[in-house]
């Protein structure tokens, strides 16, 4: 079931993404290794649930340059693969119509750091869908509700970071 979900939901033909944090671009790299980049300018974030206990912080990004052949609607939600030490992945969801078209839960983009092999993703990935599996689905409802607490925490954490780093990128520009 999880093989046929991400064979599917992972299908496309950008390869890489760059993140310039003081220039705000995003470079995407295609298979065929045509480059296009566009300048982004920050929509807010948005705390979705797309399964019981399972929540995601997607944060909109909407391209500022008119003649860019870039997506103009981008959506992110960075991960942290526990398993993998220092392991950022980062999953990514683009429209050229909406915010909305762009969160499609049937295709998205997986992303993960360089120095990351295949094999390594497959296995994080399988260690946590056997973690999550684990117990059948059962839980008790203190175990759910503790979970519940802590994604909120740890997504209100990350928000403030987000904004603490906006926030100083802000104040170095004025200078």
């Amino acid at each position: 079931m999880y093989k046929q979900m991400y064979t599917e939901g992972f299908k496309t033909n950008i390869v890489h993404l760059n993140f310039d944090e003081k220039t705000n671009t995003v470079t995407y790299k295609y298979d065929d290794g045509k480059e296009v980049k566009a300048e982004y300018k920050y929509r807010g974030y948005d705390i979705l649930q797309w399964q019981e206990n399972v929540y995601g912080v997607f944060y909109k990004l909407e391209r500022v340059d008119k003649n860019s052949k870039a997506p103009k609607y981008l959506r992110i939600c960075d991960e942290y693969l526990k398993s993998v030490d220092n392991n950022n992945n980062m999953f990514a969801w683009i429209s050229d119509k909406s915010f909305d078209d762009a969160y499609d839960t049937q295709h998205w983009l997986g992303f993960s750091r360089d120095q990351i092999s295949d094999k390594e993703i497959a296995e994080v990935f399988k260690e946590e869908m056997a973690e999550e599996a684990g117990n059948g689905g059962e839980e008790k409802k203190e175990d759910k509700k503790k979970k519940r607490r802590k994604i909120k925490r740890k997504t209100r954490k990350k928000i403030k970071r987000r904004k603490e780093r906006k926030q100083k990128g802000r104040q170095e520009r004025r200078r």
